[in-house]
């Protein structure tokens, strides 16, 4: 794949590139959508916690966002994998996926955390 002298191009051959490149990426996301089924979250039996339906492996454990709020924590590398392996997703598709349905999806109270681990490294450059 070639790679396209952007800053060349005028901003109406910009704008037309750009409009064909999301049109693409639209196609994609569509295709993908009608493959997938859509995320559901469900009460738990005692109406604490809201279940990602289909991540119960990926449960780490639970927390409060308050006092009387209570809910799931969900390793997200673990939910990811559990895309790719389940749904035969690429790690880009499960990633896109996984954050704009499942993490991107608040669902009220009790809406489930989402844990991305990270070092102590990673915690001193945010």
């Amino acid at each position: 794949m070639t790679q396209k002298a952007y800053w060349k191009m005028s901003q109406e051959k910009l704008l037309i590139e750009y409009n064909t490149l999301m049109s693409s990426a639209m196609m994609v996301v569509n295709n993908m959508a009608k493959r997938i089924k859509p995320q559901k979250f469900s009460a738990h039996p005692d109406d604490t916690y809201l279940r990602a339906d289909g991540f119960d492996d990926a449960i780490i454990g639970f927390g409060n966002q308050t006092p009387q709020e209570k809910v799931l924590i969900y390793d997200a590398e673990k939910c990811i994998d559990i895309l790719m392996k389940r749904d035969g997703m690429t790690g880009e598709d499960a990633l896109e996926y996984f954050c704009y349905n499942v993490e991107g999806a608040y669902m009220g109270e009790h809406t489930p955390i989402f844990m991305w681990n990270a070092s102590k490294e990673d915690l001193e450059i945010l």
